[in-house]
């Protein structure tokens, strides 16, 4: 019951988005996805994540998850999460025409659908929808669902009590152990159905317990606080506003009003963008476009992926912003596109963003460099793979970003609901 559950609930919005006849490239993922859900024995992990998600929406409370779940098409159907992880498209709310392969949206590849320039439907003339942000299924779960789903979900402060009380509705009291292992961070275990939190000891935990974090987020409460101000929701904002991202390529006309907003966000201990990597500021990265923001989000959370490594490529010219390993996703899709086979990128990815190669524990990296040679792949791009420990998922890096752009939307044109949001955010202790 629960499997047919996941599965009507995707296909559902699935034909709502892109008509009754699916792209075989929605359909062949979407099968995929769930083929490692049913068999992996989460379809019940996807369900409580989507009824958590949809009743906090209901009451007025946006959440965002963090890691990597986005990078499933399943989560953004069931309502998990807004990320599309399929690769930059344009599709017609009106007649359902998609565009994925045509030169125009190949040359995003490995961006984001809101850089595509606007265009309208060849078939109806309605303006078309850009989507995608071009993230693997495989950095979730790996290839075959080989590992367990790990999931961390983000709320507005004020309503982690209330979520709560919500994951206690839907299973029921004695199926819940949570611990509050800090301010606003708690960690939520749900024990499986016959079994109860007291018959488990919490350390010795069986594999098909679902462990969820709740994470309180400042920028998710001056949101909620932004909404109720303007009456305009977040998720209405477009992400190819021009006005917006003009405020990070330092344009002399912004940089006044960035500074203010970069202030204004700081006093709170909300972050735009991380303004700062090792002291470059984000005009300097001469970010283009909305990828760019990602790809800038990743390098501030990663490891051994900037300084010395990214920073000294941008800055003597041997390659672009858009060319650098920025977040973990770019290696399978870079690789890929190269033509290396899917299951050798995969682990290529994996011993490279968990700092293996760059300690000398990955056992085939002579091989692999080999290979990735044959592929056409530079010296540059492989010396830099050796320098990484650790790279954010390109699925949290798209969630921080359009949840941080969309505060800049407010900020430059609601300056006055913006202002009153920030006193508002007092009421929280903030």
């Amino acid at each position: 019951m629960i499997e047919k559950n996941i599965r009507n609930t995707c296909f559902k919005k699935a034909h709502q988005l892109y008509g009754e006849n699916l792209p075989l490239i929605i359909e062949a993922r979407l099968e995929k996805e769930l083929d490692i859900i049913i068999a992996g024995g989460y379809a019940e992990f996807f369900v409580a994540l989507s009824k958590l998600v949809r009743k906090s929406t209901l009451e007025g409370y946006r959440a965002v998850p963090r890691g990597s779940i986005g990078a499933f098409l399943t989560a953004m159907l069931s309502g998990i999460t807004e990320t599309n992880p399929l690769k930059p498209h344009y599709r017609c709310p009106n007649c359902y025409y998609t565009e994925f392969d045509s030169d125009e949206v190949n040359a995003h590849s490995g961006g984001a659908g809101a850089d595509l320039p606007d265009k309208n439907c060849p078939v109806c003339g309605t303006s078309l929808e850009k989507d995608g942000f071009d993230i693997p299924h495989e950095t979730f779960m790996g290839p075959e669902g080989e590992r367990a789903p790990s999931v961390e979900l983000n709320f507005p402060c004020e309503y982690l009590e209330k979520a709560l009380e919500s994951v206690e509705a839907i299973f029921g009291s004695d199926r819940i152990f949570c611990d509050k292992n800090e301010s606003c961070v708690y960690r939520v275990f749900i024990f499986p159905t016959g079994k109860t939190a007291k018959q488990v000891d919490e350390f010795s935990m069986d594999d098909d317990v679902i462990h969820i974090n709740f994470i309180g987020h400042k920028s998710l409460t001056l949101l909620r606080a932004l909404e109720e101000q303007t009456g305009l929701k977040a998720d209405r904002i477009r992400l190819d506003a021009p006005s917006v991202m003009d405020l990070f390529k330092g344009t002399t006309a912004s940089d006044n009003l960035r500074e203010e907003i970069l202030q204004s966000l700081k006093s709170l201990g909300i972050p735009l963008f991380c303004d700062d990597i090792a002291g470059w500021p984000i005009s300097e990265l001469k970010p283009k476009c909305f990828s760019d923001l990602i790809r800038i989000e990743g390098l501030c959370h990663g490891t051994g992926a900037w300084e010395e490594n990214a920073e000294i490529l941008v800055e003597d010219g041997v390659a672009t912003l858009s060319d650098c390993i920025c977040t973990r996703d770019d290696i399978l899709n870079y690789l890929v596109r190269q033509g290396m086979e899917s299951s050798m990128a995969y682990d290529i990815m994996e011993e490279v963003r968990k700092g293996k190669v760059e300690c000398g524990r990955a056992k085939r990296w002579t091989e692999w460099a080999q290979t990735m040679k044959t592929c056409g792949v530079p010296d540059w791009y492989i010396k830099s793979c050796e320098k990484i420990q650790y790279l954010f998922p390109k699925a949290h890096a798209a969630a921080y970003v359009m949840m941080n752009w969309r505060i800049a939307y407010y900020m430059l044109y609601y300056p006055e609901a913006f202002n009153t949001a920030l006193l508002s955010m007092q009421e929280y202790g903030f």
